[in-house]
C-alpha cells in the first residue's frame, strides 16, 4: 500500500484516527502493478461505507465490517 500524498509504505504510514472520527480513504487496488499478489485490500476491526465503485456512485449504502 502507498499513500500517495506523502509516499509512504506499508508499516510507515500512520493514520492517526480518534474514536469517532469520519474519515474518507480513497482505495485504488492498480491492475497495473507489479506487484505478484496484486488482491483485495481487508479492513479488520473497522466499520465502512462503500460510496462509489469505479468512480459511479453507491446509492446502497450499507455498513461494511
Amino acid at each position: 500500500m502507498r499513500d500517495i500524498g506523502t509516499g509512504l509504505e506499508n508499516m510507515e504510514i500512520y493514520w492517526g484516527f480518534d474514536e469517532g472520527d469520519v474519515v474518507k480513504i480513497r482505495i485504488f487496488n492498480d491492475p497495473r502493478s507489479l506487484h505478484p499478489m496484486n488482491h483485495p485490500l481487508h479492513l479488520h476491526g473497522q466499520r465502512f461505507l462503500v460510496l462509489d465503485v469505479d468512480g459511479k456512485r453507491n446509492d446502497n449504502l450499507v455498513w461494511k465490517d
